[in-house]
């Protein structure tokens, strides 16, 4: 299933988005329960809605939070930066079962990822577990990559009262 598919961020109410993200169960042991399924969205005119749910597309709160401009210029200037990094950025596969679903939009670039995760020394990787290395590489890289993006916008984010990580967001606002 797409992310455009499972949280409609293209649906949305906001007209031209620069940054989203969601983070969505994948065990369904875990309907029910608080589980901390989220998704954020900003467009370029300083909106940013953020949906709270109980599982997957069961929405139970919507709230919306206004941006200084210059917080929305310092992130375009960030996917301006990576404009072409952004572009090969592909969907990601680690291997992994349960867990969580991250869904990125960076500009007008969709990225999926289940249990996405920072590789800090693929070397490393290679001595402790030649196999996982061998198939899993290049998804290694890739995630590096896209975390890498991410973690540059949530730097801006953080300067203006959105603390944002792959698990959780807080409003400071």
């Amino acid at each position: 299933m797409s992310s455009k598919e499972t949280i409609h961020l293209c649906d949305r109410k906001l007209e031209s988005p620069v940054f989203g993200y969601a983070c969505l169960s994948a065990g369904e042991e875990r309907i029910g329960a608080d589980v901390g399924d989220f998704s954020i969205i900003i467009n370029k005119y300083g909106i940013l809605e953020y949906r709270k749910y109980l599982f997957a597309e069961i929405l139970n709160k919507e709230t919306f939070y206004e941006l200084p401009e210059k917080a929305i210029n310092e992130i375009i200037e960030i996917l301006e930066k990576h404009k072409s990094e952004i572009a090969s950025f592909t969907d990601t596969d680690n291997g992994s079962c349960d867990g969580a679903f991250n869904y990125f939009l960076f500009g007008d670039k969709w990225v999926e990822s289940l249990n996405i995760d920072e590789t800090d020394d693929v070397d490393e990787v290679k001595e402790r577990n030649p196999r996982y290395y061998d198939e899993y590489l290049e998804n290694m890289i890739m995630e590096n990559k896209i975390l890498s993006v991410f973690d540059e916008i949530n730097t801006v984010l953080k300067k203006y009262g959105v603390d944002l990580s792959l698990n959780f967001v807080k409003f400071n606002l």
